[in-house]
C-alpha cells in the first residue's frame, strides 16, 4: 500500500484502479481464491461514492486505463459496470456507443455480450427477483 497507494480524488473505480497499478509493479502476485467469498449486487439500493451512476466518468476512466489491461478485461469491464450504469440512469443512446466500444477496443466473448443485453433489456427489479430466485439465502442474509 506504501509503494502504490490508491489514487487521490478518484471519484470511482478506486479498487480497479489499485489493482491494474499494483499489476505493473515488479514483484508483485495476486492470489486468487477458488470459491467467491462476497457476493456484490450493482443494483442495491446503497449509497456511497462508487454506487453513484455516471457511466460517463466511467467510461473515460476505462479508456484512460485501456494499457493496463487485456481487451477481454476492458470488454467485461463494459459490460458489468458501464452497462448497468448507463442503464440505471436511462441512458438508452448509451447502449450502440457502449456495444461498440466493446468490439472495438475489447474482445467480449458470448457471457459479455449476454451480460450486456441483460443490463440493458432487464430492469433492476426483475434482476433482483431473479437474484432471490437463485440465491435465496442471499436476500434473508441481507433483511
Amino acid at each position: 500500500m506504501e509503494l502504490v497507494p490508491f489514487t487521490s480524488g478518484l471519484r470511482k473505480h478506486q479498487d480497479f484502479d489499485w489493482y491494474l497499478r499494483v499489476s505493473q509493479t515488479p514483484g508483485a502476485k495476486f492470489h486468487f481464491v477458488p470459491e467467491p467469498l462476497v457476493n456484490l449486487y450493482l443494483e442495491e439500493d446503497r449509497e456511497s461514492i462508487t454506487t453513484r451512476p455516471d457511466w460517463r466518468f466511467s467510461l473515460d476512466w476505462l479508456k484512460s486505463s485501456r494499457e493496463r489491461m487485456t481487451r477481454r478485461a476492458y470488454a467485461g469491464f463494459i459490460s458489468t459496470q458501464l452497462a448497468p450504469e448507463a442503464s440505471l440512469q436511462g441512458a438508452w443512446a448509451a447502449a450502440p456507443k457502449l456495444f461498440w466500444e466493446m468490439f472495438r477496443r475489447g474482445k467480449p466473448d458470448y457471457m459479455d455480450v449476454s451480460m450486456f443485453a441483460a443490463m440493458w433489456l432487464m430492469r433492476p427489479s426483475f434482476r433482483r427477483t431473479l437474484r432471490a430466485w437463485r440465491h435465496p439465502h442471499a436476500e434473508k442474509q441481507l433483511a
